[in-house]
């Protein structure tokens, strides 16, 4: 699917992906802290994916998710 009517340009995809670098970073620095992120909400988190990893990638979301050209039906 997709969440913006646009596609990201190469500069903000490179945005994104430094943002999701240096988040997995930071939440490899607190593991914890990471599962305690992912323990929010009704769903649960797949625990066979690395918490670290999974964690940032869901901050990423959120932004995109955020943004007020996200798409919304």
């Amino acid at each position: 699917g997709r969440v913006l009517f646009r596609p990201l340009s190469a500069a903000e995809m490179n945005v994104l992906t430094q943002t999701a670098n240096d988040l997995e970073r930071q939440f490899g620095q607190n593991v914890e802290g990471a599962k305690a992120f992912l323990a929010v909400g009704e769903s649960k988190a797949d625990a066979t994916l690395p918490a670290t990893k999974l964690a940032a990638l869901t901050m990423v979301a959120s932004q995109l998710l955020n943004l007020d050209e996200a798409l919304n039906k």
